[in-house]
């Protein structure tokens, strides 16, 4: 739907959001599959948000699919968030590394990297 409703054939990025009634693995899999194999970004959800509906069961699916003659995207994964942020953040940057250049300038994280990140800044601000 979402490349229907953006009037997209191929998706450059997509952004997907689940919750966790679904395996995870078998959805990600299944919108990778469908956008053609366009790189995706997202994580799971509590609950989602699309255009004026909400949806917080545990069966819900939100996807954007993106297509720009401008954007330039790249997308990196690692695991083990929570036993070491600061090694999953370095490992993050040294999968994208070579993909990037001096035109790309944001960037996008998952809650989850968030948050594991500023608990590790905040336990090492106790500490000095």
């Amino acid at each position: 739907m979402a490349l229907k409703t953006g009037g997209i054939e191929k998706a450059d990025f997509v952004f997907m959001f689940s919750s966790v009634g679904y395996d995870q693995k078998t959805i990600v899999k299944y919108v990778y599959d469908f956008c053609g194999g366009a790189p995706l970004c997202g994580c799971s959800a509590e609950g989602t948000i699309a255009g004026w509906e909400t949806d917080e069961s545990n069966f819900s699916v939100v996807v954007m699919a993106i297509r720009s003659d401008e954007l330039r995207f790249t997308n990196g994964i690692v695991g083990d968030l929570k036993s070491n942020s600061a090694e999953a953040g370095r490992a993050v940057a040294g999968s994208i590394r070579d993909r990037l250049n001096a035109d790309r300038r944001d960037c996008f994280c998952s809650p989850t990297l968030l948050r594991s990140i500023l608990s590790d800044l905040r336990r090492r601000w106790r500490l000095n």
